[in-house]
């Protein structure tokens, strides 16, 4: 009965070792498969945690700076023309470095979620392992492991003694590359969770310095709107009426003829009723069109348009398909783009952070042609939206109105 008893273990041992060979093979194609598809190597993980927790102190350090460098600036306001330029081109540059910076968010966002995918799989993985190893581990509790002395006593002869031998030592490789294996895959779910965790770390960063932008570019406007506010001299600019200077903008452009057929066929009225609201989601208008108290020292009395509040960077839409005659800058208007309809039908959009679209453009009915901003004589982000019609300002909104298409 012993003997059979025996003989029965030692069966189930080379048993064992056939599922061994699956498993094994199975392992490895697991490990490969996993491994694939993220980072294989340790040092490659830390190298990368590394990158990401370095990448999060330089946002930090880089806030930090920012909002010291906004506090040091200091311009001279002797010559307010020189002060408003001074100060928009600041405002520009920091526009640009907060569109940078959202670049950067979303490429990091798109590793982030490269990094929870690879997180998932190693758990998933290192899950797997564990299961295997438990499941053995209880298999060699309930029915006990082949000892040596089974393998000598066993043996019907020396060279059944060297295959069970043989078959021992193959379990026994099984069982540690069993407990290897899933050392290896909790080892490489702990730097997955290293790695998430800074690049995490990462896109919190990039989104608290998009905060620290945005308020800067708030507190660079405000500033300068209450410069102008306070200042006791004379504003040196000419506050000229937008469009005063047709001929010159046609001439430059050399695109009159352009201008004067792209709507032959229809009439004003016909372009007026079908003008839409250049900023979608945004109702709110601060400054109606006709005679006001100039909210700042330099600003026309007569107000040419209307007013409509935004943040930094809302596109702001062509009201109408057109050609763009005029893309530049002045102190007064700050950053401007103005569009011909044909038929004598202009519009304005003033005081933008940028400019998307350049003189001689054909725009289409919706299209994005600059971003808002807060440049030349303003108190805060908005669009000045202007509507020129037979040689003379009009009221916008005669003719359109937040919700209208």
């Amino acid at each position: 009965m012993e003997t059979m008893a025996k003989t029965g273990k030692t069966i189930k041992s080379i048993i064992c070792l056939a599922l061994a060979g699956c498993l094994v093979l199975e392992a490895g194609t697991g490990i490969r498969s996993v491994l694939a598809s993220g980072i294989s190597d340790k040092t490659a993980y830390e190298l990368e945690t590394e990158a990401a927790d370095a990448k999060r102190k330089e946002l930090e350090d880089a806030a930090a700076e920012l909002l010291e460098r906004v506090e040091l600036l200091d311009p001279d306001k002797t010559d307010l023309e020189l002060y408003i330029l001074t100060m928009d081109s600041v405002y520009e540059d920091l526009f640009e470095e907060l569109k940078r910076t959202e670049r950067e968010t979303e490429q990091a966002n798109a590793v982030l979620d490269a990094c929870r995918t690879d997180l998932e799989a190693r758990k998933a993985y290192q899950e797997e392992k564990y299961r295997i190893m438990k499941d053995r581990i209880k298999y060699m509790y309930e029915e006990g492991n082949v000892s040596f002395t089974d393998v000598l006593f066993g043996s019907s002869g020396i060279s059944d003694f060297f295959n069970r031998l043989e078959y021992r030592r193959r379990i026994m490789d099984y069982d540690r590359s069993i407990y290897d294996n899933y050392a290896n895959a909790r080892e490489y779910a702990e730097n997955a969770e290293k790695l998430f965790a800074a690049r995490l770390g990462e896109v919190e960063a990039l989104s608290g310095y998009k905060e620290t932008q945005m308020r800067t570019l708030e507190d660079l406007a405000k500033k300068k709107a209450d410069e102008l506010f306070t200042a006791s001299n004379e504003l040196s600019i000419e506050t000229y009426s937008l469009f005063s200077h047709w001929d010159e903008i046609m001439e430059a452009a050399d695109i009159g003829e352009v201008m004067e057929g792209i709507h032959s066929e229809n009439e004003a009225s016909y372009l007026l009723e079908n003008i839409m609201w250049p900023l979608p989601g945004k109702s709110h208008i601060s400054s109606r069109y006709g005679y006001r108290a100039a909210p700042i020292e330099g600003a026309a009395t007569f107000h040419s348009g209307i007013d409509i509040p935004a943040e930094t960077g809302t596109e702001a839409k062509a009201a109408l398909s057109g050609v763009v005659v005029a893309a530049s800058y002045d102190q007064a208007s700050g950053n401007f783009v103005k569009i011909s309809h044909g038929n004598g039908v202009y519009t304005s959009y003033c005081h933008a952070s940028e400019l998307v679209v350049k003189v001689g453009d054909h725009v289409k009915k919706g299209q994005t042609v600059v971003l808002v901003g807060s440049t030349g004589i303003s108190t805060g982000p908005h669009l000045h939206f202007g509507v020129y019609v037979d040689g003379a300002y009009r009221d916008p909104l005669n003719y359109v109105w937040y919700g209208k298409e």
